[in-house]
C-alpha cells in the first residue's frame, strides 16, 4: 500500500498557503511563513508537503498496528466534514464541542457513554414495538382484530414528559458523544483540524502522552503538537483536502492490518510441527514514510530506560 498523493497545485487550489492578517499571528510559526502579501500571512507550502507527508505516514503506521484514530474538529464549516471524514474510514470523531477532561478523565465519559448506548437500546426497541403495532393494525379486519396483549412497549410507562425529556438526554449526549461511542478505549492518535479552536484537545492528549497531528495556522500555537502541518484551518476546501488525506491513509493502514493479520493463521499452518518463527517475518511492508515514523517511535521508546 502507499500514502494518498498530493501536489502543490492541489493545495494552492485548497487555498492551504493562506493565514491570517500579518498583526494576528504567533512568532513561534514565523519559521513556517513565506511572507506576506496583501497584509496576510502566506505560509510556506515548501514546509508544509513534506510535513504533511510525515503526517499521513504516522496514520498509517498507526493504523496499521491496530491503533485508533480520532478525529477533531469543532468549527461550524469543519463539523459534516470531519465526520463524514471519520465514518469514511470507520474511525473516531468529535465535531460539536470538546468536553473537558474527555480523555483525561475518561472513566467518568465512559459512564456518559454507557448512558447513551442504554438510551439508544431503549429508543430502538419502542420503535421496533410501534412499527410491529402499526404492522398488526394495517392487517386486523373486524373479523379478526388486533390482539396486543403479548406485545408491551419498553417506554409505555414513560410520561408524555418524561419520554420528552430522555429524547433530549440522548439529542445532546448523541451530539457530544455519539462519535465516540464505539471507542472501547483511549485514541492512539489525535488528529486535530484547528489546534487555535480545540487548544484543549491538544492539552489533553500531551498530558496522556498521545501523539497529535494538527493543522496550525498562523495564529495558533503549536506547543505540545507532535507532527505540525502549518496550513490554513478556515477555508472549508482546505480541511476537506486534509480530511480526504488522512481518511486515505487510515484505509491503507487498516488494509496493512488486514493482511498482517491474515498473514499469521497461513505462517502458524505452514510452520505446524517447525520451530516458531519471529512476529517480524509475518509483517507485511509499510511505506517509507510509515517505516520511518515506527524506527522513530521505536528509538524514542529505547531512549527512555536509558535515560532512566
Amino acid at each position: 500500500m502507499a500514502l494518498p498523493a498530493f501536489t502543490m497545485s492541489e493545495l494552492l487550489g485548497a487555498g492551504v498557503h493562506f493565514g491570517h492578517r500579518n498583526f494576528r499571528w504567533n512568532p513561534r510559526l514565523k519559521s513556517y511563513i513565506f511572507g506576506t502579501r496583501n497584509g496576510i500571512h502566506v505560509i510556506d507550502l515548501q514546509q508544509t508537503v513534506p510535513l504533511l507527508y510525515t503526517a499521513l505516514a504516522a496514520v498509517e503506521a498507526t493504523t496499521a498496528r491496530g491503533g485508533r484514530v480520532l478525529f477533531v474538529g469543532t468549527r461550524p464549516n469543519a463539523q459534516q466534514i470531519i465526520k463524514e471524514a471519520a465514518l469514511s474510514c470507520g474511525q473516531y470523531y468529535i465535531n460539536h464541542r470538546w468536553l473537558g477532561g474527555l480523555l483525561t478523565n475518561w472513566k467518568t465519559v465512559g459512564q456518559s457513554i454507557k448512558r447513551l448506548r442504554e438510551l439508544q437500546e431503549q429508543f430502538a426497541a419502542s420503535e421496533a414495538v410501534q412499527a410491529q403495532i402499526a404492522e398488526l393494525k394495517a392487517k386486523a379486519t373486524p373479523e379478526n382484530p388486533v390482539d396486543l396483549s403479548g406485545i408491551k412497549d419498553p417506554m409505555s410507562h414513560l410520561t408524555k414528559k418524561e419520554r420528552l425529556m430522555r429524547t433530549r438526554e440522548r439529542a445532546n449526549l448523541d451530539r457530544v458523544l455519539g462519535g465516540i461511542m464505539t471507542m472501547a478505549g483511549l485514541p492512539d492518535l489525535v488528529v486535530v483540524l484547528s489546534v487555535k479552536e480545540d487548544k484543549i484537545a491538544v492539552d489533553e492528549a500531551t498530558r496522556l502522552g498521545i501523539p497529535v497531528i494538527g493543522i496550525v495556522d498562523t495564529n495558533a500555537d503549536s506547543e505540545g503538537v507532535t507532527y505540525v502541518v502549518p496550513g490554513n484551518d478556515d477555508s472549508s476546501r482546505a480541511l476537506s483536502l486534509y480530511t480526504r488525506l488522512f481518511a486515505e491513509s487510515v484505509k491503507s493502514g487498516t488494509a496493512l492490518h488486514q493482511q498482517m493479520a491474515a498473514a499469521q493463521p497461513q505462517a502458524a499452518e505452514g510452520n505446524a510441527g517447525r520451530a516458531p518463527r519471529s512476529k517480524a517475518q509475518t509483517t507485511v511492508t509499510l511505506s517509507k514514510a510509515a517505516q520511518a515514523v515506527v524506527a522513530a517511535d521505536a528509538a524514542a521508546e529505547a531512549a527512555v530506560p536509558a535515560q532512566a
